[in-house]
This record gives structure tokens, sequence and C-alpha cells, in this order.
């Protein structure tokens, strides 16, 4: 397991310029609040989006969910992701 704060999320934001549509997954809220903030510190003029909780964006360039709501069965369906939604994840 990768020490925290060492800069793998911005690792990811820069990785993730080239592509068009990206999905951002983590264990908790709180750190993808954080990784917003770092993708968009990279890439300022991003629209981006949850899928966590009670939200469930998906208009948007950047998504960032957590495991707990994107691995539950009633939302691994084309209903909410085709397969091939994300260019980058």
């Amino acid at each position: 397991m990768a020490e925290a704060g060492i800069g793998k999320t911005y690792l990811a934001a820069f990785d993730s310029l080239d592509f068009n549509r990206n999905l951002f997954v983590a264990h908790k809220e709180e750190i993808l609040n954080q990784a917003e903030l770092s993708f968009k510190n990279i890439r300022s003029n991003i629209k981006t989006g949850f899928f966590s909780g009670e939200n469930k964006d998906s208009n948007c360039e950047i998504l960032f969910a957590t495991v707990q709501t994107l691995g539950q069965k009633q939302y691994l369906c084309d209903k909410y992701f085709k397969k091939d939604a994300f260019d980058y994840n």
C-alpha cells in the first residue's frame, strides 16, 4: 500500500489529461472530495461529478465514485454505465 501524501492523486490527474471521460474510485467520500480539488488544480475547466451516497451524477468529464456505491449490483448495468463509458479509470 502506498503512503498518504506522496502525490498519487496528482499523478492520476496528470495522467488523465489525454482522456475525455475519467473514473476515479476510492473507499471514502473524504478522499473523493480531496481528489476533486487535486484534479481541478490540474484541469481547471473540467466538469466533475460524484457517484456516492445520494449523488448519482453522470453528465461529467471526471466522475468520483466510492467503491461501496459503484460496486452495488443495481448500478453495475447499462442503465448507469455502459462498458465503454470511461476512457480512463
